[in-house]
């Protein structure tokens, strides 16, 4: 597991569940230097391994979109 990977799952943890988005403003609070697209990829391979999954609830971006909330298995 990657250091970005282990970062993720610890917001997560904390956090409960969330968005990509979520997660991405999670870890800029915490002056974590990961790109949007980086965390991105990082959440795919976590939720492929089984590490986190989709809730099946999501929540309302800034711009009006649906985006699925994610947690620790």
């Amino acid at each position: 597991m990657t250091k970005q990977q282990y970062d993720i799952i610890t917001i997560l943890r904390k956090l409960g569940p969330l968005s990509q988005y979520g997660v991405i403003h999670a870890m800029r609070a915490k002056q974590h230097r990961y790109s949007p697209s980086g965390i991105r990829s990082r959440m795919a391979e976590l939720e492929r391994h089984g590490y986190i999954y989709k809730t099946g609830n999501t929540e309302l971006t800034p711009t009006g979109r649906k985006a699925a909330l994610y947690r620790v298995s």
